[in-house]
Formats: C-alpha cells, sequence, structure tokens
C-alpha cells in the first residue's frame, strides 16, 4: 500500500501552460498514473464558461487494482473537502489496463474532476489538492 500526498505546484504549471486540452501526466504510484487537464466547458449560458480541472486515472497493471484518493478545494480561506465530506473522496477499481477520466460530458459516477471557476462562489479558486492516494491490488 502505498500512500502519497502531492501539493499543487504542479497543477498551477499546467493552468500557465499554452496547450489546454492535452493531458499532463502528475505522478505515478502502484502502476497507476495520475494525470490532470484544464478544460473550459459549456455552462448552459451562452456568454459563460465554467473551468474545470479534470483528472484520469490509467492502471498499467496486468491486474486488478483499487486506487482511491481525497480532493482538497480552496476557495479564498475555505477549503472544500478538507472536512472529511465524502463528496471529495474518490474511490474506484480500475481492471488491467484500464483508464478512466473526467471530461465536460462526463457519464463516470466517479468525482474525476474540480470546478475551478464557481460562479456562485465570491471567494475565487486558489488551488486544489490530490490527497491520501492509495493504490492496492484487488484479487
Amino acid at each position: 500500500m502505498r500512500l502519497l500526498t502531492f501539493t499543487t505546484a504542479f497543477l498551477l504549471s499546467v493552468f500557465c501552460a499554452s496547450a489546454q486540452h492535452t493531458w499532463t501526466d502528475h505522478t505515478r504510484t502502484g502502476g497507476v498514473t495520475v494525470s490532470v487537464q484544464e478544460t473550459a466547458c459549456p455552462s448552459g449560458s451562452p456568454d459563460q464558461t465554467l473551468d474545470y480541472v479534470f483528472i484520469r486515472l490509467k492502471n498499467a497493471n496486468p491486474y486488478k487494482v483499487k486506487a482511491s484518493y481525497r480532493l482538497e478545494v480552496y476557495y479564498g480561506d475555505h477549503c472544500a473537502g478538507c472536512d472529511g465530506s465524502p463528496e471529495y473522496f474518490v474511490e474506484v477499481v480500475l481492471n488491467p489496463g484500464e483508464t478512466i477520466s473526467g471530461g465536460c460530458e462526463q457519464t463516470h459516477p466517479i468525482r474525476l474532476d474540480v470546478l475551478v471557476n464557481n460562479p456562485n462562489l465570491q471567494l475565487g479558486y486558489k488551488e486544489f489538492k490530490i490527497t491520501r492516494l492509495q493504490v492496492d491490488r484487488v484479487d
């Protein structure tokens, strides 16, 4: 079992990069690669888009694994997910060679996104973290 905590310095560099809509590898542990992508998605309002960071998990192992992590999203001095809310805990079983990812038209029931420009919040987005990433073999 591997337990890792990631900072957002890497993710901030992704935001500053000119190439959007490409997956950037964030980290790899236990044969699972975690990648991120910043994307603007339609909001339903013709003059507004919503910016997301999507997460992709890829299992390169020849066996099934369970990956789990917690999202922490910081808006101003407020942290969504730091209170242990189940809404920000992600756990998924990946088959050998399987890849799952978030996207604007996400149909996957797993939380693979972070809304970075929430128009309902006046605080403003600061950063997000993927914490407590664990990858375990499933027999």
